[in-house]
């Protein structure tokens, strides 16, 4: 398949978001906690207040006890219907110890591990009744450092160390590229805990239909079809007896829509209770029993030539797992040491990642999962060799960028159970475009200080692995009306599906996109689906939709020709309607009234179609972005002051749409750079878990932001040419801000820049204010604008 850039009447094009937009702008959205049914009950989950104990046993006598209380669910209620929740990506057998229960037995491992569900009239009879259960602990030794030699306890029978799983990517001889090397850097890095932060925390509603003898479950979201194929193994019933709804959701980034405790728990309840139940967590809940994700340490040593050609990297990779793997398995690691090698050309490239089991709160994918932090790691690697060196850092990219004309580029690496291979892209046209959009070499050469204040320069290239197969489905229909209706297996999280599905199907058959119906999340309306996650929706479902609207396109030009008695290449389809190359014309509803079994013996002579749009590979968007922050001298604080991201994700299908997902990214980045951590104490408790501590970046943090489509690399790999959006924002963002603060420190301490979030706390000690002392290059002279401003104020 050749690459084409598709463009049409309403493809790429700022179509308004219809009315997906309009009824969230009026208030008028219907999420999970608006749906109320008749003689519902309120659930709320008893977590563990340990990180690691036996439980020797559960009283809930008292509780039982209380007026309004229906039911306290605990693993004796279960009994063999509680079975490990399945991972989805990347199954592999060896990770089934590993897994976690929807309730915990004899053991819990992280604080908030679920101990029971307590079933109520109202969630406040829940919440007491919940606060009366007992159980008796055995604590145990906790174990919450993932990179420590010293094993505090095993978490697992099955792991001594407590590594889950060591993954390998490798090519070349790194050894002997290393020790031919002229400048050899060594440098570690870190990332925080973080998580997503959706508006709409999780919750769901669960209610056993008796006389149709079928449960439906409202709240499931992103991967609606998985999670009714696993709890329907949980819960021994078959698929067709079970119906997922997604409500309209409040955001996912990853977090959202997995199958968690609770996705088995609330739906058990309303079988138990034969009564519909609810549950909804709150806030805090959310940021304690929701994926995490982030948390990795990198020891890297990169071999560089004296005229700044990359050569090889080895890598020893640490990603804290939590206390058990869920429904991502290791994917994450497994991305991080896939994609690491980014848009560069590399000699020799070494990765041991270790999983490794911690006595905190189990890990998934947040948007840009791994890449976010092995785009940072690297960036910050790469910063630091050209500053050994005496580089410009964009000169060092600009010399190791993969060329246009080496696409398709294999890369070497394996990730996502496939070859990791680059379909399209031109990337030194990213980096030079972001050089010239932000004036780079202006910002580099301007003044820099005042009397408080430092500013530093950041820059950061990237690739984006979007598309994720095997699969996506759509269904389109055209009614007696005219009506378009397009079904789909794919999710609606924000990003703004329904409008690009509409904008697709109405460029295909000349039909307004407002007026077309988008339907999702629900596992009636479609047979099979994959789910919206990976920046794959507008891939698979959007092509999808793109096949079966010319299937139905040709199929109308058929039936019209038919009607006048022509050959159907005497008649063309255009504007919503068929025309005849006499002047007759026939409009898309008086078409859909002739079809159908009652008017021919042709059984594909409907407006009826649904279509699967497979592919095999990946497809890779990628940019580059430039950061420029200032630095408080007196508080350490760093205010993010312009970010300008350049990208290329092939065919747009909406511009407007895109844009926001690239805001929408960096946003985030900003907090995962500056703000946002998970802390927990040495006993395993989490110390940052309300918005208190927890900190989100606000309108007055996220600075000005600068973006620009690059529009040179449609995919081959798919009709439409489209690749992922979702991820392009976030991917680069983070590495950009610490190489913009590193530079703000300048010489010697800029190299101390090791870690996200850069809290002002970090930047204080990176700056030398607490006496640390320099490294790396001009360490010996080194002394900061800010070290050196401070010291003037003191005299």
């Amino acid at each position: 398949m050749s690459a084409v850039s598709v463009k049409g009447q309403f493809i790429g094009h700022g179509v308004p978001r219809r009315p997906e937009i309009l009824r969230f702008i009026k208030g008028q959205g219907r999420y999970l906690d608006d749906i109320d049914l008749p003689h519902m009950l309120h659930a709320v989950v008893l977590r563990s207040s340990h990180a690691h104990a036996r439980i020797l046993g559960i009283d809930a006598t008292r509780a039982r006890q209380m007026p309004g209380v229906v039911a306290i669910i605990t693993p004796t209620e279960v009994g063999d219907k509680l079975r490990p929740i399945p991972v989805r990506l990347n199954p592999y057998n060896t990770l089934d110890p590993y897994l976690q229960m929807p309730l915990a037995t004899d053991r819990v491992r992280y604080v908030g591990e679920p101990i029971a569900l307590v079933v109520a009239a109202t969630q406040a009879l829940a919440e007491d009744a919940r606060d009366q259960i007992e159980v008796d602990f055995e604590p145990l030794p906790v174990m919450t450092n993932a990179e420590s030699d010293k094993v505090e306890c095993a978490l697992f029978d099955k792991a001594p160390d407590n590594v889950s799983a060591r993954i390998t990517s490798r090519f070349g001889d790194i050894d002997a590229v290393l020790a031919s090397a002229d400048e050899v850097v060594d440098f570690d890095f870190r990332t925080g805990r973080d998580s997503a932060v959706p508006l709409e925390t999780r919750g769901l509603l669960a209610r056993f239909d008796e006389g149709a003898d079928r449960l439906e479950v409202w709240g499931a979201a992103k991967v609606v079809h998985f999670n009714r194929t696993v709890l329907a193994g949980m819960l021994d019933l078959p698929e067709s007896k079970i119906r997922l709804v997604e409500p309209d959701v409040g955001g996912g980034f990853g977090a959202r829509g997995e199958f968690y405790p609770e996705d088995f728990l609330v739906p058990f309840a309303a079988l138990y209770t034969h009564r519909p139940v609810k549950w909804v967590e709150d806030r805090m809940e959310h940021l304690l029993a929701i994926n995490h994700s982030r948390q990795q340490s990198y020891h890297m040593t990169l071999g560089v030539q004296r005229d700044g050609t990359l050569l090889g990297i080895k890598i020893d990779l640490v990603n804290d797992m939590g206390g058990y793997l869920r429904t991502h398995g290791i994917i994450v690691p497994e991305m991080s040491a896939g994609f690491f090698p980014g848009p560069y050309r590399w000699k020799a490239y070494a990765c041991t990642a270790r999983a490794v089991m911690t006595n905190k709160t189990p890990t998934g994918t947040y948007r840009c999962p791994g890449r976010f932090e092995c785009n940072a790691a690297r960036e910050r690697i790469l910063d630091v060799a050209a500053a050994r060196l005496g580089m410009d850092p964009a000169e060092l990219r600009r010399k190791n960028l993969i060329p246009p004309d080496a696409m398709p580029y294999s890369v070497g690496t394996h990730a996502l159970g496939e070859d990791v291979v680059y379909d399209s892209g031109d990337y030194p046209a990213a980096l030079a475009e972001v050089l010239r959009l932000s004036n780079y070499e202006a910002l580099r050469s301007a003044p820099r200080t005042d009397s408080r204040h430092i500013r530093g320069v950041g820059l950061g290239c990237f690739t984006e692995k979007t598309g994720k197969g095997p699969f996506g489905g759509a269904r389109v229909l055209v009614d007696s009306s005219g009506t378009v209706e397009v079904r789909t297996g794919a999710s609606n999280l924000g990003q703004g599906l329904e409008t690009s599905l509409a904008q697709i199907v109405g460029d295909v058959l000349g039909v307004d996109p407002r007026v077309i119906v988008v339907r999702h999340g629900d596992t009636d309306l479609i047979p099979f689906g994959v789910g919206s996650f990976a920046s794959r929706a507008t891939v698979m479902a959007g092509n999808a939709a793109y096949q079966a609207a010319e299937v139905i396109r040709d199929r109308a030009v058929g039936i019209a020709a038919n009607a006048w008695g022509v050959a159907a290449d005497q008649v063309r389809f255009e504007n919503g309607a068929a025309l005849a190359s006499d002047g007759r014309s026939l409009m898309l509803h008086a078409i859909a009234q002739q079809s159908g079994p009652a008017h021919s013996g042709d059984p594909e002579a409907t407006l009826d179609v649904t279509r699967y749009f497979k592919c095999d590979h990946m497809v890779y968007s990628h940019g580059a972005v430039v950061a420029e922050v200032e630095l408080d001298r007196l508080l350490g604080k760093v205010k993010p002051l312009q970010i300008w991201v350049v990208y290329d994700v092939g065919t747009v299908i909406n511009p407007e749409i895109v844009a926001a997902q690239v805001e929408g990214g960096a946003a985030q980045a900003v907090g995962g750079a500056f703000l946002e951590e998970f802390i927990y104490d040495d006993e395993g408790q989490l110390l940052t878990g309300s918005f208190m501590d927890f900190l989100l970046p606000t309108a007055d943090v996220v600075p000005t932001m600068h973006h620009e489509d690059l529009k040179r690399s449609p995919s081959p790999l798919n009709p439409l040419g489209v690749k992922g959006t979702g991820e392009a924002g976030v991917a680069g963002t983070g590495a950009a801000l610490a190489n913009a603060v590193a530079d703000a420190l300048g010489r010697g301490f800029g190299d101390h820049v090791n870690q996200l979030p850069m809290t002002p706390q970090r930047v204080w000690t990176w700056a030398g204010l607490d006496g640390a002392t320099p490294r790396g290059a001009g360490a010996a002279d080194a002394r900061t604008p800010l070290r050196a401003a401070v010291a003037e104020d003191m005299k």
